[in-house]
């Protein structure tokens, strides 16, 4: 999938997520996260709002989470 392919259906404030019903769904930021791995100065187990996401070049998601990037597998969406 080409840069622009992708942009159409990313941006910064939002992200596409398929929720237990199996329904795309998108989440606008700030969303609520539970933090499932301890990462920087984040506490497991602690919810935290996302205040936007990126793609890095290798195609990994993080989201700015206190001011600072972190991998998005390191978080479980709380359902909103």
């Amino acid at each position: 999938m080409s840069f622009l392919e992708i942009s159409q259906w990313c941006n910064p404030r939002s992200v596409l997520v398929v929720n237990e019903a199996g329904k795309l769904k998108r989440l606008n930021c700030p969303f609520t996260v539970i933090c499932i791995d301890a990462v920087g100065d984040l506490d497991e187990f602690m919810l935290y709002q996302v205040s936007s996401v990126k793609m890095t070049e290798q195609g990994k998601i993080v989201y700015n989470v206190a001011g600072n990037f972190f991998f998005h597998s390191a978080f479980k969406i709380i359902e909103q």
